[in-house]
C-alpha cells in the first residue's frame, strides 16, 4: 500500500497561532539584525587593534633643556631650548631588547628624532638623571614589555575566538571572556603610560601616543557593544510567543 503523507495541513493554524508565528520570525530578523552590528564591530576592532600592535606608537617620551644645559654658557647669545623625543610602538617595545641597549637611557639617545649624536645625547642625559631615575625608566620598560607581550597573546586568542563563534553566528561564555580580557588588557597599557608619564613628570613629558589611545578606544567599544548585544538578546528571547507543536513543525517545512 502507498504510504499516506504526514505533511500537516496549514488550514489546521488558528489565526492566533500564525500571528505568534510572525511574529517570532520579527524577533529573529532583529537578532540576526545585532549580530550582523557585533560582527561588524569585532571586524573593526580587530583592525584597529592589529594595527595599533604592529605600526602605530603607543608612547611618547619628550625631553626638552635649554641650550645653556647643552653647552654649558650662552654668554652674549639667547637662551632657547632643545626638544628630543622618542616615541615607541608596541613592536618597539617587543625588539627593543634585540638592540643591545644598556639601559633605557642609552635606547632614548639612540632612538629619538633629533639630529644629534647617539654619544653626545647619551651624555647629556646622565648629567640630569640619577641612577634612580635610570632604574625607574628600565622597570617601566620591562613592564611595558611584559604588558605588549600579554596583549599579543590576548589578541591572538580574541581573533580566533571571534572566529570560531561568529562565523557560525554563535555566542558563548568564552567569547564573552575573549572580549572583556580585550577590553582589561586595553586599559592596562593606557593607564600603564599615564602612570609612567606622572610618576616621569619631572624629567620629562613621558605620555600614552595615538596607539594606546586607539587601542583603549577599540577594547571599551567592544566591551560597550557587546554588553548592549547581550541585553538586546536576552530582552527578544524573552519576547517570543509560545506555538503549538504543529505550528512548529510547519514553520520548518517552509
Amino acid at each position: 500500500m502507498a504510504k499516506r503523507s504526514k505533511k500537516k495541513n496549514p488550514m489546521l493554524l488558528s489565526s492566533k497561532d500564525r500571528e505568534n508565528i510572525e511574529f517570532n520570525n520579527s524577533l529573529d530578523k532583529q537578532k540576526n539584525l545585532w549580530g550582523k552590528k557585533l560582527n561588524i564591530t569585532l571586524g573593526i576592532v580587530i583592525g584597529v587593534v592589529f594595527l595599533c600592535l604592529i605600526l602605530l606608537p603607543v608612547f611618547n617620551m619628550s625631553f626638552t633643556r635649554s641650550l645653556s644645559d647643552l653647552v654649558g654658557s650662552t654668554e652674549g647669545e639667547e637662551d632657547t631650548d632643545f626638544t628630543m623625543v622618542t616615541e615607541m610602538s608596541f613592536l618597539d617595545i617587543l625588539t627593543a631588547l634585540a638592540g643591545g641597549y644598556e639601559d633605557s637611557i642609552q635606547y632614548i639617545a639612540h632612538n629619538n628624532d633629533s639630529d644629534m649624536s647617539a654619544d653626545i645625547a647619551d651624555d647629556l642625559f646622565r648629567k640630569f638623571v640619577t641612577s634612580e631615575d635610570i632604574e625607574m625608566l628600565d622597570n617601566a620598560y620591562y613592564v611595558s614589555l611584559f604588558i605588549t607581550i600579554a596583549a599579543i597573546i590576548v589578541f591572538v586568542l580574541f581573533v580566533i575566538i571571534v572566529s570560531v563563534y561568529r562565523s557560525k553566528n554563535k555566542d558563548g561564555i568564552m567569547l564573552g571572556i575573549s572580549i572583556v580580557l580585550m577590553f582589561a588588557i586595553s586599559m592596562i597599557q593606557f593607564l600603564f603610560f599615564v602612570i609612567v608619564g606622572l610618576s616621569a613628570a619631572d624629567k620629562g613629558e613621558l605620555q600614552p601616543h595615538i596607539g594606546s589611545y586607539f587601542m583603549l578606544f577599540a577594547g571599551t567599544t567592544i566591551f560597550v557593544v557587546y554588553i548592549i548585544y547581550r541585553i538586546k538578546i536576552k530582552k527578544l528571547n524573552n519576547q517570543y510567543r509560545q506555538v503549538p507543536a504543529i505550528s512548529q513543525g510547519i514553520v520548518e517545512e517552509k
